[in-house]
């Protein structure tokens, strides 16, 4: 096997490399923001960036939707070909077995990863499939690249997340409480004292958990994911993404068919399987959020497809106090 060291780069390969795990780093943001694990991808040939992807199996119910998988799918859709030579793809963390073959067969000339993966990295780590002679391609292989970086914003990731679920099993953390019928929200505390409340919109259609019904589900949730931390008043999302739009009154008399989701949103997830969990009435496949609407048009009424509507001020304080996997609990009284 050829164990050597990879052959020292030039400074401005170091300087190219960075730049682009850099980009890499902010698609690791995106996914971390969907409460998936913050891994990010690009894939560059002659300088460009010609794939971009992110980890998302939970939000997609995919389990090969890893970071570099879906950069290898964006690149490979852009170029017409499912190979992929004299490309180099970075990754924020090392690669796995999985995403090692996808590689190869992408006939990728080259790998740049950040942080080691110590359980599943198949880059040297705990197997090293770049050195395998018997297989029929090669990719040559660089790691460390914005290592300390990469490594802990997953650390970070990780950190947050224990601490959320042992909130949850200590019943030391917040729960939110929105009944449609008064269409209100209210922020509890671990005593069940109540902490703030506002004023929301919910279903037009009324409650109701089955996919397509455009009805507002019932029951216990959790926030699964805190998606826009940071971003301006009235930011304009799309597929939970924002679109560098910022919301105004022109902008909505201009397109008014659109369904604002604006400032933050907070994707509910529920709890209860058979009645707002898995199957047809699963409330994260539905795409159910708490999220930002414009003030000028907010009415405390149901109004909405199905999610929760709030003022745009009155969410970024919501948001600003609630940990992912926070209780949230719907009801129609």
């Amino acid at each position: 096997m050829n164990t050597s060291p990879p052959l020292p780069l030039s400074q401005d390969q170091d300087a190219t490399d960075a730049r682009f795990m850099a980009e890499a780093l902010a698609l690791a943001e995106q996914a971390a923001q969907l409460g998936e694990v913050p891994v990010g991808a690009v894939v560059v040939r002659d300088g460009q960036v010609i794939g971009r992807g992110f980890n998302h199996p939970i939000a997609s119910h995919d389990p090969s939707a890893h970071a570099e998988i879906m950069a290898l799918r964006d690149a490979a859709r852009g170029v017409g070909n499912y190979r992929l030579p004299g490309s180099t793809l970075y990754v924020t963390l090392e690669p796995c077995a999985m995403c090692a073959g996808a590689i190869f067969h992408a006939r990728v000339g080259r790998v740049v990863y950040g942080a080691p993966e110590p359980k599943t990295g198949a880059a040297g780590s705990v197997v090293n499939l770049f050195s395998e002679l018997r297989l029929n391609h090669h990719a040559s292989i660089q790691g460390g690249v914005l290592a300390q970086e990469c490594g802990e914003r997953v650390r970070r990731f990780f950190s947050e997340k224990r601490q959320a679920m042992a909130w949850k099993r200590k019943g030391r953390g917040p729960t939110i409480a929105i009944s449609l019928a008064r269409q209100e929200l209210r922020l509890l505390d671990p005593t069940g004292q109540e902490i703030a409340r506002w004023p929301v919109s919910t279903a037009l259609n009324g409650p109701g958990e089955a996919s397509g019904s455009c009805c507002t589900p019932r029951g216990q949730h959790i926030i699964r994911a805190k998606i826009g931390a940071g971003m301006p008043l009235n930011t304009v999302f799309v597929g939970r993404r924002p679109t560098g739009e910022i919301y105004s009154p022109e902008l909505g008399a201009a397109e008014p068919q659109r369904d604002w989701i604006l400032t933050r949103i907070l994707w509910l997830s529920g709890t209860q399987p058979g009645f707002n969990r898995l199957g047809s009435c699963d409330s994260m496949r539905r795409y159910i959020y708490i999220h930002g609407t414009p003030d000028a048009v907010f009415q405390n009424q149901p109004l909405s497809h199905g999610c929760v509507r709030m003022r745009n001020q009155d969410l970024v304080e919501l948001f600003e106090r609630v940990p992912v996997y926070t209780r949230v609990d719907i009801t129609e009284t």
